[in-house]
């Protein structure tokens, strides 16, 4: 078995940061995402106008 450890180890920490990344990232979103999925469940105002 021919494997590189200190390769191995860098691909499990940058994967690592990356989650933890995006974990902060959905943290400092989440009223946003909220707010967004709330608009597109209830629709935009006017929606219901338009004739598409």
């Amino acid at each position: 078995m021919n494997s590189n450890l200190s390769a191995t180890y860098e691909d499990g920490v940058a994967r690592r940061i990356k989650m933890r990344q995006r974990e902060r990232w959905l943290q400092e979103n989440a009223k946003a995402i909220q707010i967004n999925n709330d608009v597109v469940e209830e629709g935009f105002f006017g929606d219901g106008i338009r004739g598409c």
